[in-house]
């Protein structure tokens, strides 16, 4: 369940615009309202979970993480943006750092041409090697968010995912990385009507099934699949024919975003963009099966916690000439393999996240419903130095351009 926030500007759905920036606003139940602070030494603590703000142009806010040595911490920030929006040069970035003022990650997420509604997302993370230690280890640490913009100034809804997660038990069984299948058959029938979100808040949560959707030009429409231990999710977007107002191209585009916004490598038989000229035009693409044991390999680790999955469909702004008011599009989804009983986990206090998407698994140790239950939020794998994993990629990220 969601709440509508009305005349603010926290969460991340602007359902409304106007010359002022007031919107009616939906964020999930249980997110927690913060107000970073413009200086280190006041920053507020976060506390696992989904936290709230706003930020507006040219600003930065910092936040404070009390973090246990023995937890991993995962941070997703995004930033929506009003659907009436405009190329406009705006910048998300994001630093974890400690107290003693060294790097621990970054990350940053920028505009494209031709993108109106996506909303920025930067995700960093902590994870720890038991036996190393240093300030990114064992002291607080201060999140700092900053949006660098060259056009509106107004606030913009901001949205903080924190996961602190626990080390496996002794002896935990971990299966390997997921083998690499071919996209599976989709199933046929008629199509439900449904409304893509224009940010992950929104986002409806779909099952194996076909669905129809309209997407605008300079849209990207997002769609949650919740996948467990060992499932794997296919999915085919159609963009249907039209009679094109004149002779143009416009690029449609297609991924899949894992549970803390990382994108999923694009599977190696599907087909992920293409110029749309009006003829119908066909994209596939799918996840591996979801296991913890794929975080050791860098092209799976996006799928290697279950939780929601984001399918993301792009059309850029030069669609504008072949069908202004926007196109008829079908998604078939498929999630393929029964749920899987996953590792497990130590008791550790501090250890918490988002409310689980679906009953299911339990972490022992961890209560379901403020941690894990069948799945949290999953992040990539990459090795950085003095000891920490980082396990999201550190690089600036077009989560769907044009």
């Amino acid at each position: 369940m969601r709440r509508a926030l009305v005349g603010t500007t926290l969460g991340l759905l602007l359902t409304g615009w106007a010359a002022a920036p007031v919107a009616a606003l939906e964020v999930p139940d249980g997110a927690r309202e913060v107000r970073g602070s413009t200086t280190q030494a006041d920053a507020p603590s976060l506390i696992p979970g989904e936290s709230v703000d706003e930020i507006a142009g040219g600003e930065t806010k910092w936040y404070r993480l009390e973090p246990n040595p023995k937890l991993n911490l995962y941070l997703a920030v995004s930033m929506g943006r009003h659907p009436d929006g405009q190329f406009d040069g705006d910048k998300l970035e994001v630093q974890l750092r400690s107290t003693a003022d060294e790097s621990c990650a970054s990350d940053s997420d920028g505009i494209q041409y031709g993108e109106s509604t996506r909303p920025l997302f930067a995700n960093v993370s902590r994870v720890v090697d038991e036996e190393e230690s240093g300030s990114c280890v064992d002291g607080d640490l201060l999140l700092g968010v900053t949006r660098t913009e060259k056009g509106d100034p107004a606030p913009q809804p901001l949205r903080i995912l924190y996961v602190a997660e626990p080390g496996l038990v002794e002896g935990a069984l971990t299966p390997s990385p997921a083998p690499t299948e071919p996209l599976p058959v989709l199933p046929d029938g008629e199509p439900e009507r449904i409304e893509g979100g224009l940010d992950l808040v929104a986002a409806p949560r779909l099952e194996s099934g076909v669905y129809a959707d309209v997407l605008k030009p300079g849209e990207t429409r997002y769609y949650r699949v919740p996948l467990g231990w060992g499932q794997r999710l296919a999915y085919e977007v159609r963009i249907n024919d039209v009679k094109p107002r004149e002779a143009a191209s416009a690029e449609v585009k297609t991924l899949v975003l894992g549970p803390l916004h990382g994108e999923v490598e694009a599977a190696a038989d599907g087909k992920t963009s293409h110029y749309w000229d009006g003829e119908l035009v066909a994209l596939r693409n799918g996840t591996p099966a979801v296991e913890w044991g794929n975080r050791t390999d860098d092209a799976l680790a996006e799928a290697s916690l279950p939780g929601y999955y984001f399918i993301a469909v792009s059309l850029d702004k030069d669609a504008e000439k072949l069908a202004p008011n926007g196109v008829k599009t079908q998604l078939k989804v498929r999630v393929v393999g029964e749920e899987h009983r996953g590792p497990r986990y130590q008791e550790v206090e501090g250890a918490g996240g988002v409310e689980a998407p679906r009953p299911g698994l339990r972490i022992a140790g961890v209560p379901a419903r403020s941690f894990l239950g069948v799945a949290f939020l999953g992040v990539g794998a990459a090795l950085t130095g003095g000891g920490v994993w980082q396990l999201v990629r550190i690089r600036g990220r077009r989560v769907v351009a044009p």
